[in-house]
């Protein structure tokens, strides 16, 4: 009789299936979504200096290089990882863009009281990615990242003031809306109009960059019409204000018609302030 030896597994076939064959794994990198790992499950490699139940953060290579940060959701037992980044190229900031809009959300949705600790991290986490997604040139994560240093969403624990103990935020962040309106950002132009008092220059350019997203169009006219309303100085500037205030009204609540509550309390400002500018014109 014959026997027949069996080849012996290379070392390396046998550590790449054993990866690619891991659940955790392919979780963390993306692959079979389906797939879930319990934080005590796959853990991220190297010293964690950030280490929390929302996210980890391996430690950076090089000085001043942002680091990896691996990523929770909630789950049927807790968190559980759901990403890592950077794990790939990602042209743009795209799926960094994604994953902080994911932990931004979140902390949004959290708790200022019951959940804090959480929303800090959440908030947290999603610095860190809005950072890699703006080295990657993409100007609306330079905007979330100003609306979270503006508001100091990470109560002191930034990642910006853990390197940069002598800066402000409130000048980081006035930076970081310049940086984007120069590069034809609507939001950016209407929040720096809010940060410099109801800016009719600001606000102009955040009409004209507008487009034809219902929500930008209607922060921007109503930026407007609050600088006109504070600028006018006789019937032409009050018909102004009234104008723009229609317009913010008109599309602010075509976008709490398509779902958007966040925009509810603005539409009722603009509506408001319409109908006391047309009262004023009736008076006058």
């Amino acid at each position: 009789m014959t026997s027949t030896a069996t080849a012996p597994v290379p070392a390396m076939v046998r550590l790449s299936a054993g990866l690619l064959g891991n659940p955790s794994f392919r979780r963390a990198f993306g692959g079979f979504k389906g797939t879930r790992a319990r934080l005590q499950g796959a853990q991220p490699t190297g010293p964690q200096p950030g280490r929390n139940g929302v996210y980890r953060l391996d430690k950076p290579g090089k000085p001043g290089k942002l680091p990896r940060i691996w990523l929770t959701e909630p789950g049927p037992e807790g968190r559980e990882y759901c990403a890592v980044y950077p794990s790939g190229p990602d042209k743009g900031g795209l799926k960094a863009e994604e994953l902080g809009e994911r932990c931004f959300a979140e902390g949004l949705s959290a708790a200022a009281v019951a959940d804090g600790a959480l929303r800090i991290q959440c908030f947290q986490a999603a610095e860190i990615c809005f950072l890699h997604a703006a080295t990657r040139g993409n100007t609306r994560a330079k905007v979330r990242l100003a609306v979270i240093y503006r508001d100091d969403l990470c109560c002191g624990g930034s990642w910006f003031l853990g390197r940069h103990p002598r800066r402000t935020l409130a000048a980081r962040a006035s930076a970081l809306l310049r940086e984007a309106a120069g590069e034809g950002s609507a939001e950016a132009c209407w929040l720096l109009a809010d940060a410099e008092g109801v800016s009719r220059y600001w606000a102009l350019r955040a009409v004209k960059l507008a487009g034809a997203d219902g929500w930008q169009q209607g922060s921007a006219w109503l930026r407007f019409a609050r600088a006109a309303e504070a600028q006018a100085q006789d019937l032409a500037g009050i018909a102004l204000a009234q104008e723009s205030y229609g317009r913010a009204a008109r599309a602010l609540s075509a976008c709490v018609e398509e779902g958007n509550w966040h925009a509810k309390r603005f539409a009722a400002e603009a509506e408001a302030s319409r109908r006391r500018m047309e009262q004023e014109l009736f008076w006058a």
